[in-house]
């Protein structure tokens, strides 16, 4: 593992069969759990960019995020 700021970070991967399998929901549920449960940084990515499901689940239905990448 590559170590960031002298701690050792780790990756996490869920990936679902197919869509609506409830892949994003058990991700923001461990994520949430992680960032309330520990005193880790974490960072959660979706990478399905064309479905709204993150954006609703976190309030972020403004678009000017996609201006990070």
């Amino acid at each position: 593992m590559d170590k960031i700021n002298g701690d050792e970070s780790k990756i996490v991967l869920f990936s679902g069969s197919k869509g609506g399998c409830g892949c994003s929901f058990i991700t923001y549920c461990v994520s949430t759990y992680l960032a309330r449960e520990t005193t880790k940084n974490i960072l959660l990515l979706d990478l399905n960019i064309g479905k709204k499901d993150s954006r609703l689940v976190f309030n972020l239905m403004d678009d000017s995020y996609r201006d990070l990448g």
